[in-house]
């Protein structure tokens, strides 16, 4: 990235698009650039979030399938998904998702989710929702990763639904 800063293209004077897009617009284009730095400087001075931030609130806008947090530790939530049917698969789903994927990316809207479609199916589906790490958090290990998360889910999954092998993805 920092070899980029020197890069002809991204460079004003040396990159023939932006000459020729400034000429066109007679400078318009530098001057939106620079209102654009200044609103984002101004955001960065009062810890404001960026525009948009806000658009896609969970439970409003996005993960709109009733669940319930059924543990809560240092790592993870783990929600609990109920089936929407009167007929139930025995066996419960946990869903893993990646660390760096917020769980709502399997639960975006009623017509687009994963989560409700295995609900509207019979199924038990517990899914993580890995916490956002911050600085005290700097000293776990994969080890705690799969102690206060995976394995952690797995003994609430399995006390919910005993005597049941767990779909686990």
């Amino acid at each position: 990235q920092w070899l980029d800063i020197a890069s002809p293209g991204n460079q004003l004077m040396t990159n023939p698009v932006v000459l020729q897009r400034t000429a066109e617009q007679h400078g318009a284009n530098l001057v939106r650039g620079a209102l654009h730095a200044l609103a984002d400087f101004e955001r960065y001075l009062s810890n404001a979030p960026p525009p948009g931030a806000n658009d896609f609130v969970p439970g409003r806008d996005v993960a709109v399938t009733p669940g319930k947090v059924v543990l809560r530790n240092r790592l993870i939530e783990l929600i609990q998904y109920a089936p929407a049917t009167p007929a139930v698969y025995a066996q419960p789903i946990l869903i893993v998702p990646a660390w760096i994927m917020k769980y709502y990316i399997l639960d975006l809207s009623p017509a687009n989710s994963l989560i409700r479609y295995l609900v509207e199916h019979g199924h038990t589906v517990f899914c993580i929702s890995w916490k956002n790490p911050g600085e005290a958090d700097r000293d776990l290990a994969m080890n705690d990763y799969l102690e206060l998360g995976i394995m952690a889910a797995l003994d609430v999954v399995n006390a919910t639904v005993p005597g049941q092998r767990v779909h686990a993805t």
